[in-house]
Parts: C-alpha cells; sequence; structure tokens
C-alpha cells in the first residue's frame, strides 16, 4: 500500500515537472527525490553529519544539477 502511494507520488511529480516546462526530465526529478530523502534520513538519523549550512549547500546543488540538463 505505501510503495503504492510513494509511487503515485513519484508520477505526479514527474507529471507535474513535465507539464510545467521546467527544465530537466523525468530522471532529475527521480533524482532530486531520492537525494532530498536520504538527506533527510541523514538529518534524522544522524544529524551531526551535515551542519545546517551543509545541508543548504547539498540541496542548493542538487537543484541546480538536476535543472542544468
Amino acid at each position: 500500500m505505501l510503495t503504492k502511494r510513494i509511487r503515485e507520488d513519484i508520477d505526479a511529480n514527474i507529471g507535474h515537472h513535465a507539464a510545467s516546462g521546467l527544465p530537466g526530465d523525468s530522471t532529475s526529478v527521480v533524482l532530486l527525490y531520492l537525494a532530498l530523502n536520504w538527506l533527510i534520513v541523514e538529518r534524522l538519523t544522524l544529524p551531526g553529519i551535515f551542519s545546517e549550512q551543509d545541508a543548504h549547500d547539498l540541496i542548493d546543488a542538487a537543484v541546480r544539477r538536476s535543472s542544468a540538463v
């Protein structure tokens, strides 16, 4: 049930991204999903690994690189 719901969310995000005309493709959307979710897990389980500024910089870099396609 959870897998189906997450898959629907990812598909909706890909559809919204494609319809919006933003740069990047479906792979960019999935890569951002994976990177940002892993960063959330990292922050929750190992909060000292990345500082607030490091996390901010990583998010900025992920978004910039995914939209550079």
